[in-house]
């Protein structure tokens, strides 16, 4: 789901889970978001599912588990045919070609339902929040591909209105040279970051391809990023961007890797929670 507000410069892929029997901790979360995908989960599908085609995109996909409802008509075939008939329908005006529809029961009728109006439909148990998590990294693939290549989209925050200090310098060698420039935080991401610099000249110091220190606060907590990357300098606009690589620990550690996740997976679940509540 693109989420277009000034905040937002680009949003990660969204997948919303719905009656999933395990919920993810917050460790799984982080670590899907660091990966580009965040999951909001969620346990009523006849609320939410038709709601859903207001804000769904090529960036946003449905899991459905369908287990508590299967449990209840089991021993029923002509409920089972009705409800999945029904649900496919619903499906079809929401995301057809993006949803994923799990259950641990075995139904060769229901199956074929299903797929063969295109619709995902795995006969699987989820036993627990790591078998959760490597589901949903399983259907990243299939649904968020184009020209066989992933659909890559970082979130990507703007935070230029809260006035986050910045503190760059040089290095080589992991040791610092040059002076400790000050700036101002202009974006953030789950890979990289923007520097807006008060002094004119201070952009010039930096070329594509220097390795920097840095360090700042988010929510009241320090950042320190051991080594990033200077990928673009833009001096007429006094802006130094750089990449960093969350996973990589000579570029951060895991401490600081996980307040930056923290912060972009706070500010976009509220973001998101603001969205179903106008839903």
């Amino acid at each position: 789901m693109r989420l277009y507000k000034d905040e937002i410069a680009a949003s990660p892929k969204l997948i919303f889970s719905f009656d999933m029997n395990v919920q993810l901790r917050r460790e799984e979360l982080l670590d899907l978001l660091k990966k580009d995908v965040l999951v909001e989960e969620l346990n009523d599908l006849d609320r939410y599912l038709e709601k859903l085609k207001k804000i769904v995109d090529p960036y946003t996909a449905i899991i459905v588990n369908l287990d508590n409802t299967f449990r209840e008509i089991r021993s029923n075939h002509r409920a089972l045919k009705i409800f999945s008939l029904d649900l496919i329908q619903r499906i079809n005006t929401v995301n057809p070609g993006r949803t994923l529809v799990i259950t641990s029961y075995i139904y060769p009728e229901v199956a074929h339902l299903f797929r063969s109006e295109g619709i995902g439909y795995i006969e699987k148990r989820i036993f627990d929040q790591r078998d959760f998590q490597n589901t949903i990294l399983n259907v990243v693939p299939p649904f968020f591909s184009e020209r066989n290549r992933l659909i890559r989209n970082y979130l990507r925050i703007n935070v230029s209105a809260q006035k986050i200090l910045v503190k760059i310098q040089n290095i080589h060698d992991g040791l610092s040279w040059g002076p400790s420039l000050e700036g101002q935080l202009k974006d953030i991401s789950l890979n990289g970051l923007s520097v807006i610099f008060k002094e004119k000249n201070h952009a010039e110091c930096f070329v594509e391809g220097d390795n920097v220190y840095m360090e700042f606060h988010l929510q009241s907590l320090p950042v320190r990023i051991a080594r990033s990357i200077v990928s673009r300098v833009l001096p007429e606009d006094h802006e130094v961007c750089v990449y960093y690589d969350l996973m990589n620990p000579s570029m951060i550690n895991d401490l600081n890797a996980t307040h930056i996740s923290n912060f972009m997976y706070s500010f976009l679940h509220k973001i998101i929670e603001l969205r179903k509540e106008r839903l």
